[in-house]
């Protein structure tokens, strides 16, 4: 079972560059051709949406708008959430359907929103650990995390940012039959962990060259396969 990932598009008004590489201003041709390519292939099953789809909070007119590329462009089911750049929650979820989970072949997406901490880090409240619980409880198949901040065992290579009790949360993927963390948030991506059985992967941003997205395999023993899909040469010029 295959699963695309985008992550950080920061859509802003046409023409928007922030941050030296963020390009925000190209989300909408960025996100229709990675939903393009992702349809073209034939072989994946669901996308998630990791956070950081819009570039200021206030942009709502702009989430509305990829709200409707996703739901017009989108050949899979897809289960989005909101990053540390998008609107509150609730504010999100009004315009973007808000999935409790998302079950394809076999395999159920578990999404989270967790609090910001300072250094643009995140932590898994209480709450949140026993709502995943209970999402998780009985579903026989294997699970996969979905969140904005990296999810990554403590001290991991290459993660910038992290969740102030990774360990905690890595704990509630054993007891609960996660297999898989997804997550965003940190642009220039952090490749494919495996450790003690479980997979942990941070997909680059979309909105800076060369404009990245990932697919990931989900083999039936568990075993996750990364592959990074650049659109570089599909929207030069775009």
């Amino acid at each position: 079972m295959k699963i695309a990932v985008v992550a950080d598009i920061h859509r802003m008004a046409p023409g928007g560059v922030t941050c030296g590489k963020r390009m925000g201003g190209r989300a909408v041709p960025l996100l229709k051709a990675a939903l393009a390519a992702i349809a073209a292939r034939g072989d994946v099953a669901a996308i998630c949406v990791a956070g950081d789809c819009v570039d200021k909070p206030g942009d709502l007119d702009g989430l509305r708008e990829l709200q409707a590329v996703l739901e017009g462009c989108a050949r899979q089911p897809f289960v989005a959430i909101p990053g540390n750049h998008d609107p509150a929650p609730e504010v999100f979820h009004a315009i973007v359907p808000k999935r409790k989970w998302l079950d394809v072949e076999g395999v159920r997406i578990v999404p989270f929103w967790d609090e910001e901490r300072p250094g643009w880090n995140a932590e898994r409240t209480e709450a949140s650990f026993l709502s995943g619980d209970a999402l998780c409880r009985g579903f026989a198949g294997m699970k996969v995390f979905l969140q904005h901040v990296p999810l990554f065992p403590s001290g991991a290579p290459g993660v910038k940012y992290a969740y102030l009790n990774a360990d905690a949360a890595v704990a509630s993927m054993k007891r609960n039959g996660a297999v898989l963390a997804i997550s965003g948030h940190q642009h220039e991506g952090v490749p494919l962990l495996r450790r003690d059985g479980l997979s942990f992967v941070c997909a680059p941003a979309l909105c800076e060259p060369p404009f990245r997205f990932l697919v990931l395999e989900i083999a039936a023993d568990g075993r996750i396969g990364a592959e990074e899909v650049s659109l570089q040469s599909a929207v030069s010029g775009a």
